[in-house]
């Protein structure tokens, strides 16, 4: 913490306090949920630097403009509010806050602030808190009152009397534990859990690296399969040839390509059995395969009643010593 003489518990009027209440939501949301709401109250306006504290049910959002900030950080002012403080002193009661032009009334239960308000001078604020509080389950519990105006509020004062309630200088707050408490609108309030944060991403980084090794793994084992499958189809089509190319590295693309290749030519073996493919080429969704058959009339007739192939062409077609040879264009039908 810096020199005391920096160290500012700033006013509700000078950076506004919300009370938001989230029963149920989780914690890893709460943050979204509050910059949310507080954006809500000022729609369109950008220019606003949002913290916040949080509570079991409840959280605390303070809202600045940022040149109001700029201030701050120029004079070296390290700034707190009320209710960050309170929360931390005064974990269970009600606490009254006295400034020149202010006062701030919080509820806490177990550190969860259950209640807060901020009243202008010229209330009476005790009745105010009664009627606010009439109704509400809410146990004030013990009174404490803390003050940074010159001069304590006449109705205050006399409350404080007749009870004897101490009055107690706002810097009573900014006690050894409070110290502890990360500064309103700081980057240190993240730094607690950068360790956190480093070991949660260190733990994922790690885990896709061994998953993708297994999934690596696990797809060279299916091309192996494909490719012994496939194999065993091409043995039986007498010189006949798949050309992909070596350079060619992607295994999504090779897969696919002998994947289909051994479809097409099961396919086509089904079809005419007297053919003999020379050469076969299979291009993503088309092919071009050129061999003999018994005859090309036959061929292009029984390959044009496949639904697996569509655009069939069959050309230069000419007789042979055992039958037609022929080029045969087709698509792979989607």
């Amino acid at each position: 913490m810096k020199k005391k003489s920096n160290v500012k518990i700033v006013s509700p009027y000078e950076v506004q306090h919300y009370l938001f209440s989230f029963p149920g939501i989780r914690k890893r949301s709460e943050e979204t949920a509050v910059r949310m709401a507080v954006k809500s109250m000022y729609p369109g306006n950008t220019d606003v630097c949002t913290d916040y504290i949080s509570g079991k049910n409840s959280a605390v959002a303070f809202a600045v403009s940022k040149d109001k900030l700029s201030e701050y950080l120029k004079s070296d002012s390290v700034i707190f509010a009320a209710p960050q403080l309170i929360q931390k002193k005064v974990p269970t009661g009600t606490v009254l806050c006295i400034f020149e032009d202010c006062i701030l009334v919080q509820v806490t239960n177990d550190r969860n602030i259950v209640f807060l308000k901020t009243y202008n001078r010229n209330e009476n604020i005790l009745d105010a808190v009664k009627e606010e509080l009439s109704g509400k389950k809410i146990d004030l519990g013990e009174i404490r009152i803390f003050s940074a105006a010159e001069h304590v509020w006449p109705e205050i004062q006399e409350y404080a009397s007749d009870n004897g309630v101490l009055i107690e200088p706002m810097e009573k707050l900014l006690s050894k534990k409070s110290r502890k408490i990360p500064s309103l609108f700081s980057v240190n309030r993240t730094s607690s859990y950068a360790g956190i944060i480093f070991f949660i991403f260190t733990c994922a980084l790690l885990t896709a690296c061994i998953l993708t090794f297994i999934y690596r793994k696990h797809r060279m084992q299916s091309l192996e399969n494909v490719f012994v499958n496939n194999s065993r189809i091409l043995e039986k089509l007498q010189k006949q040839k798949i050309k992909v190319s070596e350079t060619d590295e992607d295994y999504n693309t090779k897969e696919k390509l002998i994947f289909g290749a051994g479809c097409v030519l099961s396919e086509l073996q089904k079809i005419d059995n007297t053919m003999v493919l020379d050469s076969f080429r299979l291009r993503e969704n088309s092919f071009t395969a050129e061999g003999r058959c018994g005859s090309a009339a036959v061929l292009m007739k029984s390959i044009k009643s496949s639904v697996l192939f569509d655009s069939v062409v069959l050309k230069n077609v000419r007789p042979g010593e055992s039958g037609d040879n022929f080029v045969l264009e087709a698509k792979i039908a989607e």
